[in-house]
C-alpha cells in the first residue's frame, strides 16, 4: 500500500526561521518537538535550537550552525548553508504559533496514516480486541504528542542519574529544601512538577512564610522567582530583608530616613544571593502570560522554583470561564501553572486564600472545602498546607505559626508548629527543629 506522507516544507521553514531570528519565539511554542518536522535536516536543526535554548544559550544562526558542525551533522544530513538560509527566510515570531500548529497537525496526520497502514496489514484476525486496543493506545499517543511508556528499570536509571546530578550541582537539584526543617522532613521539600498549595486567611503570615523559603533557596544556590500578584516589589524587598537579615519591620515602614539606614546596614551582605531571587510584580497577569514569563525566567536565569502569590489574583480570560463555575477556571489555572513548571524541571508553589466558611464555623480547624476553588485545586496539588497563627482567648497571637498538612502524598498529614517573630513579621523554625 502506498502511503501519502502529508507535510508542508514552507510551514517548517517558517517555524525554524522564526526560532532562529528571535530567541523569544521558543517561549511561544514550548511544546515544539523535532520529530514533528518532515525533513531530517529540519529535525536536526530543531534539536540544536531546543538544546541551546534549554542550556540558556543564544539560538541564532551562527550558534546553531556551530552546534551542528560540532556534532558532525553538516554537510550531512544538514546542508552547509541551510541554517543561514532559514534565518533569512520569512519566519516571524508573531506567526510562529500558527505554523507550529500546522507542522504538528501534519505530523499527527502522517503518524495516523502510517498507523492505519500498519494496522491494515498486521491485524491479528484471531485476536481483534488486542489489535484494536493497541491501535487505540497508539492513537492516544499521537493525540497527546507524547512519548511511549518506560519500564521501571529505565526510570530507575534516570532517577539515579538525577540524584547524582543533585549531589554534584545545587542548581540541578531534583528536590529543594525550604529551610523549615520539620516541613522538609514531612514532605521531602519542593519537587519539580509537583504542585504545592499553601493557603490561609488574610493576615496570617502566608507571604512571610513564602519569603522565608525564597530567601533560603537563594542563599543555598537555587535560582527562584516570585510572582507578586497582589502587593508590589517594595513589599518583596522589605520582606526579604526581614527574613534574611533580621531587619525589624517597623524600621522599614513609614520614616524613609530610618528605612534607608536599616537597609544601608545590610544591603551589601551576600549580594550574590540577591541575584538569584527574581520578583515579578505585574498585576493582572493571565495564566498564559505567567506561563510565558516562567519559560523566560527559566531560560534566561535558570530559575528552578516558582511561587505565585496568589491564585485569586490570576486574571481569568473569557475563554477560560466555565459559566458560573469559577472553581473550574481556578483549577485550570493551577494545572497550567503546574504543567509549565514540570516542563521546565522546576518546582511550583501556589499561594491561595481560604474562603470565609472557616470564620462562620465554631471549629477553626481548616478543611479542604475552605480552599478557594477547593475541588479542582485539590486535584491539581500533591501537597496542600493550611497556614495560620493560633490566638489566645483574647484574640492575641500566641507566637506560634502552624502548617497544617491537609494533603501530603509524599508522607503523612499532620500539623507542624513553627515560630512567629512579630517584630520582623517572619516565620522561623521552632526550638525543637
Amino acid at each position: 500500500m502506498n502511503v501519502i506522507l502529508d507535510h508542508s516544507i514552507e510551514s517548517e521553514q517558517a517555524v525554524l526561521g522564526a526560532l532562529l531570528i528571535d530567541e523569544r519565539a521558543v517561549d511561544t511554542v514550548p511544546e515544539i518537538r523535532p520529530e514533528w518536522f518532515f525533513l531530517v535536516a529540519h529535525q536536526e536543526i530543531g534539536k540544536a535550537i531546543l538544546r541551546l535554548a534549554r542550556d540558556r544559550k543564544p539560538t541564532d544562526a551562527v550558534m546553531v550552525h556551530e552546534a551542528l558542525e560540532s556534532e558532525h551533522k553538516i554537510p550531512d544530513p544538514v546542508p552547509k548553508d541551510l541554517v543561514f538560509a532559514l534565518a533569512k527566510g520569512l519566519g516571524a515570531a508573531a506567526n510562529v504559533a500558527y505554523y507550529a500548529g500546522e507542522v504538528r497537525r501534519l505530523w499527527a496526520l502522517r503518524q495516523a496514516r502510517l498507523l492505519a497502514a500498519r494496522f491494515a496489514s498486521d491485524i491479528d484476525l484471531d485476536s481483534p480486541e488486542s489489535a484494536i486496543g493497541a491501535l487505540q493506545r497508539d492513537l492516544a499517543a499521537i493525540e497527546a504528542g507524547k512519548g511511549q511508556a518506560r519500564s521501571i528499570s529505565q526510570l530507575t536509571i534516570e532517577y539515579m542519574i538525577e540524584l547524582e546530578r543533585d549531589m554534584a550541582d545545587p542548581q540541578a537539584r531534583v528536590a529543594f529544601d525550604t529551610g523549615y526543617t520539620r516541613y522538609d522532613k514531612h514532605t521531602g521539600g519542593l519537587r519539580p512538577g509537583v504542585l504545592t498549595v499553601m493557603a490561609g486567611r488574610p493576615g496570617n503570615g502566608k507571604t512571610a512564610f513564602v519569603m522565608g523559603i525564597l530567601a533560603h533557596l537563594a542563599r543555598t544556590g537555587v535560582p527562584c522567582a516570585g510572582f507578586w500578584l497582589e502587593d508590589d516589589w517594595r513589599d518583596a524587598v522589605r520582606r526579604y530583608f526581614q527574613a534574611r537579615h533580621y531587619v525589624r519591620a517597623e524600621d522599614l515602614r513609614g520614616n524613609p530616613t530610618r528605612a534607608a539606614q536599616a537597609l544601608n546596614d545590610v544591603v551589601l551582605r551576600a549580594s550574590e544571593e540577591q541575584d538569584r531571587l527574581w520578583i515579578d510584580d505585574t498585576h493582572g497577569l493571565t495564566t498564559s502570560e505567567i506561563a510565558a514569563r516562567m519559560r523566560r525566567l527559566s531560560r534566561e536565569h535558570g530559575v528552578r522554583v516558582f511561587f505565585a502569590d496568589h491564585l485569586g489574583e490570576i486574571r481569568v480570560e473569557r475563554d477560560d470561564r466555565w459559566g458560573e463555575r469559577h472553581d473550574l477556571a481556578l483549577g485550570r489555572a493551577a494545572r497550567i501553572y503546574r504543567d509549565t513548571a514540570k516542563e521546565l524541571g522546576a518546582a511550583p508553589v501556589l499561594i491561595s486564600q481560604m474562603n470565609r466558611q472557616i470564620e462562620r464555623r465554631g471549629d477553626a480547624t481548616p478543611r479542604m472545602a475552605d480552599l478557594d476553588g477547593s475541588g479542582q485545586v485539590e486535584q491539581a496539588a500533591r501537597v496542600i498546607a493550611f497556614l495560620s497563627q493560633p490566638r489566645d482567648d483574647n484574640g492575641e497571637p500566641t507566637g506560634e505559626f502552624t502548617v497544617d498538612l491537609a494533603k501530603n502524598t509524599n508522607g503523612r498529614p499532620g500539623v507542624i508548629k513553627l515560630r512567629w517573630v512579630p517584630e520582623r513579621m517572619t516565620v522561623e523554625n521552632g526550638s525543637d527543629a
